[in-house]
């Protein structure tokens, strides 16, 4: 059964390499806040979100839309009171 598996080795895989991307950020007129980035094409992303850095129980806010080959976006509406946010993404 899958509950008995301590490891599991993959044999015959090509994993490319991601390079960790910057997030960019910007707070829109209407109060959401944009987090930007680059990575490989095609990739699916899910962003997270805590008010705390070292938080080990953080949001998943929704997945990032590619833009345009590699680039990517995420728009968050930020509920009021929330005076400091931190943001991460993660595949997938």
């Amino acid at each position: 059964s899958m509950a008995d598996i301590l490891s599991l080795d993959v044999l015959g895989y090509n994993i490319p390499s991601v390079t960790p991307s910057v997030l960019t950020g910007a707070r829109l007129a209407n109060g959401s806040f944009k987090v930007s980035f680059n990575s490989i094409a095609l990739t699916n992303f899910t962003v997270l979100a805590s008010t705390n850095l070292a938080a080990t129980n953080w949001t998943l806010l929704g997945a990032a839309t590619e833009s345009s080959a590699g680039k990517y976006v995420f728009t968050n509406a930020v509920s009021a009171g929330i005076t400091q946010r931190f943001y991460r993404v993660r595949s997938p």
